[in-house]
């Protein structure tokens, strides 16, 4: 899969991936709200680091200037 997630993009995800895994790891909304940003941080962190989204692939949607 090519990369399709710009920069500006890229840091967005990492930095709500950051948020959300703290969220996670404070507790907050229990067992559920836990799971749910812990989830929501690995998609967000692994998105930014790798520049590709799944999401984004299916929908034939790119953040990424063409060059």
């Amino acid at each position: 899969m090519p990369a399709n997630v710009g920069v500006s993009d890229r840091w967005i995800r990492i930095i709500l991936g950051i948020v959300f895994a703290v969220l996670a790891i404070m507790g907050i909304g229990g067992t559920v709200g836990v799971i749910i940003f812990a989830v929501l941080a690995v998609v967000g962190i692994g998105t930014g680091l790798t520049a590709r989204c799944p999401l984004y692939a299916a929908a034939h949607l790119s953040t990424r200037p063409k060059v």
